[in-house]
């Protein structure tokens, strides 16, 4: 992971961690212009696939770097991850804080917010670490993370639960920050990206990845 630098002003390591994402090519469209489905059932033609900043080694380490050692990663018990996609962002920065990871997986075929621990040891260890931080790689609306701290809080009702992306590309919607089931979510980049290419590219003059 590169080194980090949490003096700069939030602004700045929001820049950071954007030039990063842009650099690895994270934005796509369909070849055969086909839209995508996302996790709130609206379609789009541009999709942010953050599994994609896994295969650049150099900007995957300084977007690592930022979140692991983000204050909420820092001070919580434990990390899981928004099932399926963040798992290896999670175990990398585990290894380096020392933090035990939270397992818990969307089944083949199930619904989109179908979760379920992968055993009962992890549901165990939510009890135990009593404050989890979520992470997510690109969040929209916050449901995914909410959907997954639901679980969590079955296993532990008082549970502190915090969501971390590397990027908020739109307004977290208010009924999953408020209520007696809300989390806090915390992000490294917050820029508003369009569902469609075109105001993407009016917006940014970025020219995504054909996949």
């Amino acid at each position: 992971m590169t080194q980090c630098d949490w003096s700069l002003p939030v602004e700045a390591v929001g820049s950071r961690v954007w030039s990063a994402l842009i650099a690895a090519q994270i934005f796509t469209v369909n070849a055969d212009g086909a839209p995508y489905i996302f996790a709130t059932g609206e379609t789009g033609t541009l999709k942010v696939d953050g599994e994609l900043l896994q295969r650049d080694p150099f900007h995957y380490g300084v977007v690592l770097g930022f979140m692991a050692t983000h204050a909420c990663v820092r001070r919580f018990g434990a990390l899981a991850f928004v099932p399926n996609g963040t798992r290896d962002p999670a175990e990398r920065i585990a290894g380096l804080t020392g933090k035990p990871v939270i397992y818990m997986e969307r089944p083949e075929g199930a619904g989109r917010y179908e979760y379920q621990f992968c055993s009962p040891a992890d549901s165990d260890l939510v009890a135990v670490a009593g404050s989890v931080t979520l992470l997510e790689d690109v969040s929209r609306t916050g449901s995914s993370a909410y959907a997954a701290g639901q679980l969590l809080r079955q296993a532990n009702p008082a549970a502190a639960i915090h969501s971390l992306s590397m990027l908020q590309r739109g307004p977290i919607d208010s009924q999953y920050e408020t209520g007696p089931h809300s989390l806090v979510y915390h992000t490294l980049c917050r820029r508003d990206v369009p569902l469609d290419v075109a105001d993407f590219t009016a917006r940014y003059g970025i020219t995504p990845r054909v996949v």
